[in-house]
């Protein structure tokens, strides 16, 4: 097709060559073939050698522009090619982004749970403390128990004893006092018995008395 390169020359060729389209004259010569032989028959003579060699400019200008048009296509290509890289290195960075907002949130939550199974640890450690401590606190509490029962039993069997001694003493006053009153009875009974041998005693001495007088 024409372009901004060639369309003069197209403009030259279509005058010499009496065409109607510039589009006709380009496919012509460009597309014909070699030679003359598809050139429409209104061209003749000498104006075939002067069609030939515009043929030949044409040509030369279309194979000029085909040049500019594929080194135009090969610098889009290029161009391209850079905006893809630049989108990779774009796609890439991000993605080393991405993994670098993952490594972190990794190693974050990996702290996490590190120091989370550290305060688990931690908090079970102190638990056994707690528990042994507990434990010592208990086994001290059972012992002073065990040592306060142990007193309570000495205190309560020695206060049997005292109450056992008491009751002893207890009967034996009350022995004694019995004895005391048996031997007071006693003593009654040898005082009776003195005053009522004093008195046969005296009886006697009297009656004595009387038989003397009487012989």
């Amino acid at each position: 097709k024409p372009n901004a390169f060639n369309i003069k020359n197209l403009d030259k060729l279509k005058a010499n060559l009496q065409l109607e389209d510039v589009h006709d004259a380009t496919v012509h010569w460009i597309e014909g073939g070699e030679g003359l032989q598809q050139m429409p028959t209104e061209v003749s003579g000498a104006r075939k050698e002067g069609a030939e060699r515009m043929r030949k400019k044409v040509k030369k200008l279309c194979d000029r522009d085909r040049v500019k048009r594929i080194v135009s296509k090969w610098s889009a290509v290029q161009q391209r090619v850079a905006e893809l890289g630049r989108a990779i290195e774009t796609e890439e960075a991000q993605t080393l982004g991405v993994y670098r907002t993952f490594t972190d949130m990794y190693e974050l939550v990996s702290n996490l749970a590190q120091a989370k199974a550290e305060r688990e640890k931690a908090k079970a450690i102190e638990a056994q403390n707690l528990a042994t401590h507990a434990k010592s606190l208990s086994d001290k509490a059972k012992r002073r128990a065990e040592k306060e029962a142990a007193r309570v039993k000495a205190a309560k069997d020695k206060s049997e004893r005292k109450k056992q001694v008491a009751d002893d003493a207890q009967s034996n006053l009350e022995q004694l006092q019995d004895d005391a009153s048996h031997a007071e009875e006693a003593a009654e009974r040898v005082k009776d018995h003195m005053s009522q041998a004093e008195a046969e005693a005296f009886a006697l001495a009297a009656q004595g008395a009387n038989t003397t007088d009487a012989e």
